[in-house]
């Protein structure tokens, strides 16, 4: 390990020596951290790049400032017959760490004390990099993304996250203000964060700075002290800077983490219903503009979370929304892994039996609300959790099942039942719960 590297300044390893990060307990499981496992199992970003489902068993992921191993916690959970290897220039946070990923019974996990600089040390190339909340501190965000690009299959995919400049606006404020009282100029001590905490709590609660960044978190955690108003190196990026960042590393946008939060036309009260003039506008923007909009108009989101990679290595597809009837008869239809959640499956199945509606996935909403059917519709679907299956079995499931039509009493033609399963595998699909792949 280098004593000092290109990225990242040395008064921030003494912080995070200090205290690691983050300071959750050892014993604290990820079992339920839904959205956490859906992001970073290996699937979703492949799936979301190639409309490919593959298998994490043996995928080489890197957890990149693991910290003290909740990270790597997270990426075992959810990709646990994959290797891991995790790195850190702490040598305290990895202590933790180990103890950790040993805690919880994952053996797949092994730690390196070194420092992004010595990353190629390692001599490994990663079908997945994780690395969160490790950027935006980068004295050199180009130069650090060059060199996670460098261990990076060519078909790799790479996770990384920046500061929002718009929605942390005020935190930066308040680091200015510490500056300026001299508390930023060595390693943060004990005393350095109770005195921010008598001086914020004496301040007027109008006052805006502590209005917006205040809160009773920042009362009992040292370590949310320390990230909020002490951090070194908190750096602000926008929509067009992380853009320009990935391409100046020569890296390829693939898509936000939790891209149903930043859906434009959400923010409208009528999102189907549009003026020509708006619709117009928003169907002209390109993805990055689109992203930059929603940004301006709505910066809520701490994180610019992304899914980035090689460019121009990722498959081309059809959208499921505009598949042909080949498309489907060559299909398999996949539940999303992450969802086979055997107390949820059971629950489902409870409700099926009471006839209730149901909401799916009540633990994944991914910002996008909730989505609810009848339990009928999703009695058709109850197979997947099995295996994965063809378009012509589900809507041979459907005419057993619904084989009356509720209005003319009629009988449910092929054609219709068709139509229906894949209508609903369509919305299930666009909002990542089911997946497609060609065979």
């Amino acid at each position: 390990m280098t004593n000092q590297d290109s990225h990242t300044p040395e008064q921030l390893k003494q912080q995070y020596e200090q205290i690691p990060y983050p300071n959750i307990e050892i014993e604290h499981s990820v079992k339920k951290a839904y959205e956490k496992l859906y992001i970073d199992n290996l699937v979703t970003s492949y799936y979301l790049r190639n409309q490919q489902v593959i298998d994490p068993k043996d995928k080489l992921i890197l957890d990149v400032g693991c910290g003290s191993g909740y990270t790597t916690l997270i990426l075992a959970e959810a990709n646990p017959d994959a290797r891991i290897v995790a790195f850190d220039f702490s040598q305290k946070s990895l202590e933790v760490a180990q103890k950790r990923l040993n805690y919880h019974g994952f053996q797949n996990a092994e730690f390196h004390l070194i420092s992004l600089d010595d990353v190629n040390t390692l001599g490994l190339q990663f079908d997945y990099i994780q690395c969160s909340d490790i950027l935006y501190l980068l004295d050199d965000l180009v130069g650090g993304l060059k060199t996670l690009k460098s261990v990076l299959k060519p078909t790799g995919i790479l996770r990384g996250n920046l500061h929002s400049k718009y929605q942390r606006r005020n935190h930066y404020l308040a680091q200015k203000a510490c500056k300026l009282m001299g508390l930023m100029d060595d390693t943060p001590s004990e005393l350095d964060i109770e005195f921010i905490r008598e001086f914020m709590n004496a301040l007027k609660d109008n006052t805006m700075t502590k209005r917006v960044t205040w809160n009773a978190d920042l009362q009992q955690n040292d370590l949310s002290v320390l990230m909020n108003y002490l951090i070194v190196n908190d750096q602000g990026y926008t929509i067009p800077e992380m853009f320009e960042a990935l391409n100046q590393a020569d890296l390829e946008f693939i898509s936000m983490t939790n891209w149903r939060e930043w859906e434009l036309k959400t923010l409208f009260k009528q999102p189907d219903n549009l003026p020509d003039g708006v619709e117009y506008c928003l169907n002209e923007a390109s993805q990055q503009e689109k992203l930059a909009l929603y940004e301006l108009l709505n910066p809520i989101h701490r994180l610019l979370d992304f899914w980035c990679g090689h460019p121009d290595t990722g498959i081309n597809f059809t959208p499921v929304s505009e598949w042909e009837n080949t498309d489907w008869e060559n299909a398999k239809i996949y539940l999303h892994p992450q969802l086979k959640d055997e107390p949820w499956q059971n629950q489902i199945i409870s409700e099926i039996q009471q006839y209730h509606p149901i909401v799916i996935c009540p633990y994944l909403n991914m910002g996008g609300g909730t989505l609810t059917l009848e339990s009928n519709i999703v009695s058709v679907l109850l197979p997947l959790w099995d295996a994965p299956q063809t378009l012509a079995f589900l809507v041979k499931r459907w005419l057993i099942l619904n084989p009356i039509d509720p209005i003319s009493l009629e009988p449910i033609s092929v054609e219709d039942a068709t139509n229906k399963v894949k209508s609903i595998v369509t919305i299930l699909e666009d909002w990542g719960y089911i997946l497609l792949q060609h065979h």
